[in-house]
């Protein structure tokens, strides 16, 4: 382990051990109508254009502009795994605070006896991998979340310091007398926009093999008068098994505005997203106590919610999956179908999901 004491301001060599597919936006991108496979979760591949707020923007102006771009992929790819592995955003910022005090969110050759990388996590102490390994900033960070995970499990409810001390179990407080980066910390992620797929591209809300049990605006006899019409699309039937406990991913990128998480059975047992141009996607019927992102939280096309069961007004375990566009500012989807209800309109998710290059009817 290291404190970092100053970093200096001048001439560098950016370092930058990033995977070469691994391509960020900082300043943000237009959307576009694409579709990623299923198991574009993969922290190689992916977009991310950091928050920022008064904290962060006063630190960046300490560095050029090499130093800022090497500081933000760092944090951008700390986030990204951060959401891969369901941190909350808070937990998510304590790992950029923890790189922020070991390293300045640089990815360091050198460091206090043989401290390396993004946490100065020494090899000698045989909790982080070789040398070779804990320079890899993706190794280094699934590292410290992993060990954040085993040694403090409550630690959304701790400051951010203690919980940095728990994980990396530095010899004394000394190394972490001066900590200030919160504020910084938390901009960074609470105003993060990341997707797992290419800017504008989306997922499917379930993994292949499913079959439509329901579609959306039907009439079918069968179905309650309170159902009529239906503002989503129920998905289930996986053949050869059942379908409770699969996987709930996002869509979309986005902010979470609703979720049951931890409610169990009874209640709230939805997941609700707000995406760029005003509309939300839905999650409906799913057990709160398998939701794993709270309300605030920023996720990612393909991150993994919640899982499939069958709470609520419901026949059998299934994800009802609806499109709200009740704030859309995006002229493509007044063009989709909508039916009324529940003092609201509902879009067609074949429709809207069809627009980014997804089938939700195989």
């Amino acid at each position: 382990m290291r404190r970092l004491v100053s970093v200096g301001i001048g001439a560098v060599v950016v370092v930058m051990m990033m995977l070469t597919t691994f391509v960020f936006v900082l300043l943000g991108g237009g959307q576009v109508a694409a579709a990623c496979a299923p198991t574009a979760t993969s922290i190689s591949e992916g977009t991310v254009t950091v928050g920022t707020g008064p904290a962060s923007a006063a630190y960046f102006a300490l560095f050029g502009s090499g130093l800022v771009l090497e500081k933000k992929t760092n944090a951008a790819l700390i986030i990204q795994i951060s959401r891969k592995e369901n941190l909350t955003d808070y937990s998510a910022a304590i790992v950029i605070a923890t790189s922020l005090q070991e390293s300045g969110l640089r990815n360091l050759p050198y460091g206090d006896r043989d401290s390396l990388g993004l946490f100065s996590q020494r090899p000698s102490a045989q909790a982080w991998g070789t040398a070779e390994q804990i320079m890899d900033p993706v190794h280094a960070t699934e590292a410290f979340i992993t060990a954040m995970k085993k040694n403090v499990p409550s630690r959304d409810s701790m400051s951010m310091i203690d919980v940095a001390i728990a994980t990396q179990n530095p010899d004394t407080f000394f190394y972490y007398r001066d900590w200030q980066w919160d504020a910084i910390a938390t901009e960074l992620v609470k105003g993060a926009s990341l997707q797992s797929c290419a800017v504008g591209e989306a997922h499917l809300p379930l993994d292949p093999g499913y079959h439509v049990s329901g579609s959306w605006g039907s009439n079918d006899p069968t179905y309650p008068a309170e159902l009529k019409p239906h503002k989503g699309i129920d998905l289930s039937n996986y053949a050869g098994g059942t379908s409770a406990g699969r996987p709930v991913y996002a869509a979309l990128s986005g902010v979470v505005i609703e979720s049951g998480i931890g409610r169990g059975c009874s209640g709230v047992n939805t997941v609700t997203i707000l995406h760029d141009g005003g509309f939300s996607t839905g999650y409906l019927h799913m057990n709160g106590n398998d939701i794993t992102v709270h309300v605030g939280d920023h996720v990612i096309a393909g991150q993994q919610i919640g899982k499939i069961a069958s709470c609520g007004p419901s026949d059998g375990p299934h994800l009802h999956f609806e499109v709200n566009p009740r704030n859309d500012k995006d002229s493509w989807l007044t063009a989709i179908p909508r039916v009324p209800k529940y003092g609201s309109y509902w879009s067609d998710p074949v429709a809207v999901m069809a627009h980014f290059g997804i089938d939700l009817t195989p």
